[in-house]
């Protein structure tokens, strides 16, 4: 799970007065230690040609690497959502579903149009 919390956190954290909306918001935060410090060191590997391309280079990992970050606590979540509610939760979920048969009836129907 994305967000599975150290013990030493759980004891100190979910002591305070805190809700689960701060819960995640520090979570989010403190990952981005993580990310911040791998974009430097894949910036350092790739070695960019100024200073300036460098900043941008590991301004746009540090991006990417949120956004990979922020999806899979996404996906974490919607998860442990569906297993909690079972067959029920799976149901509410028809639209990414939908969208994912849309999406694959649009890509046989164009494969098909244009075989030869």
């Amino acid at each position: 799970p994305a967000l599975l919390f150290t013990r030493a956190e759980v004891q100190f954290l979910f002591q305070a007065p805190l809700t689960r909306h701060q819960l995640v918001h520090y979570k989010l935060i403190r990952s981005q230690v993580g990310t911040i410090f791998g974009s430097v060191i894949t910036t350092l590997f790739l070695r960019p040609g100024s200073l300036a391309m460098g900043w941008t280079a590991m301004v746009g990992i540090w991006v990417m690497f949120s956004i990979i970050g922020l999806h899979s606590i996404g996906i974490s979540l919607s998860r442990q959502s569906v297993a909690k509610a079972g067959p029920i939760g799976l149901a509410k979920q028809w639209l990414p579903f939908a969208a994912l048969l849309g999406a694959i009836g649009v890509l046989v129907a164009t494969v098909a149009w244009d075989w030869r």
